[in-house]
């Protein structure tokens, strides 16, 4: 009965707008003055129906874990569309059969993440996106047939839009997709500190972007993904997402620096190096990441990459998760903690296997050996 009142709503809604339009265009003159009350209601009707798709018809299930959640299924284009957040809107359905879609929310340090499988049906989705910050979306699984700002999906594919820049897709069963909206500081600081990033001023675009770097950030949003609802983290646990989503987001956008070497002065190694030195010498036995590091050095991601590749032959990424690892070990030993969890998320270690495994391939043994040997 709900979705039968619902039904009526939308229906009372879209006959009241066509009528308000053909009278105040074709017939002014004919126009009774009681009548532009209408517009008014209108938007009242409109209201009223938003506010029942959002409390009535979508059971939103709301999590407590690590990241601020909400997961709702639909069998409606246009309730999926009013639901989306960071976007203003409209879908329909322009295949025969049903339709389904699943949205989860997550929320989190400034991050707004909308995560969308399309189960069933076809749809067709214009509008345009948050006005106040940059958008992407991002597919983690393509089907055949889908569209994105007049451009055919593919796996090297991400929309990237401006504030208010315009959206239109067609979507499939068995699209998934994420929407990501980060915190407009962490642009903002990332233009600040030099990197070259290829974003929209206005409007929107469809992009190609490397394979590889695309599939490392998938692999971060479907690890985000499948954190459980009710998942509690730590502070560093947290803070090593946050630097995954970060590096890897800026990874994803930014141009290659010789495109913009020419006619630059070339930025002095030493005092970089020396920079990160003492930075990480003030953290001495406390993890670090990418991310924070070339924030606090006030340099570029691609210059502390290159720097890094320079005087220590690996990536900063890398040399700083073995620095956790040999962090991590340091504790084992030293008796203050009586499970290997604990460390792992005291280091910033997501995923307990993922840690077991890199631990054993740099020390040659588990870390439970490691803890149990002080025992």
């Amino acid at each position: 009965m709900v979705r039968i009142a619902h039904i009526g709503l939308f229906l009372f809604a879209n006959a009241l707008q066509f009528c308000v339009q053909v009278l105040s265009t074709e017939n002014r003159s004919y126009l009774p003055e009681s009548f532009a009350s209408t517009s008014v209601l209108f938007r009242m009707v409109v209201a009223v129906q938003k506010r029942a798709c959002d409390e009535s018809v979508h059971r939103w299930h709301k999590g407590g874990g690590m990241f601020a959640e909400q997961i709702a299924k639909f069998d409606d284009t246009e309730e999926l569309s009013r639901s989306l957040r960071n976007a203003d809107v409209r879908a329909m359905q322009i295949n025969r059969g049903g339709f389904r879609a699943v949205l989860k929310r997550r929320f989190s340090d400034g991050w707004n993440f909308q995560f969308i499988n399309f189960l069933e049906g076809v749809s067709s989705c214009a509008g345009g996106a948050a006005p106040d910050r940059h958008v992407f979306v991002v597919p983690l699984e393509t089907v055949p047939g889908c569209r994105l700002l007049g451009g055919e999906l593919s796996d090297a594919s991400i929309g990237v839009y401006a504030p208010g820049g315009e959206h239109a897709c067609i979507t499939r069963g068995g699209l998934v997709e994420a929407v990501v909206a980060p915190p407009s500081s962490l642009l903002a600081s990332a233009i600040e500190n030099g990197d070259y990033l290829e974003l929209p001023q206005w409007g929107a675009r469809h992009s190609i972007v490397s394979e590889a770097k695309l599939n490392q950030f998938r692999t971060v949003l479907r690890r985000l993904q499948a954190i459980g609802a009710e998942q509690t983290a730590s502070a560093a646990i947290m803070r090593s997402l946050n630097d995954s989503l970060a590096t890897g987001l800026i990874a994803l956008i930014s141009e290659p620096e010789d495109n913009h070497s020419m006619g630059r002065t070339p930025m002095p190694r030493r005092p970089i190096l020396n920079k990160i030195g003492d930075l990480m010498n003030e953290r001495e036995g406390e993890i670090l990441f990418a991310s924070e590091l070339a924030a606090r050095a006030g340099v570029s991601h691609p210059t502390l990459q290159r720097v890094f590749l320079e005087w220590f032959g690996l990536p900063p990424a890398r040399y700083l998760m073995l620095r956790r690892l040999y962090l991590a070990r340091g504790r084992l030993r030293s008796g203050a903690y009586s499970t290997v969890s604990e460390v792992a998320e005291s280091c910033g270690f997501v995923e307990l296997s993922r840690f077991a495994k890199r631990y054993k391939a740099v020390f040659g043994e588990l870390p439970s050996q490691t803890l149990g040997s002080r025992k």
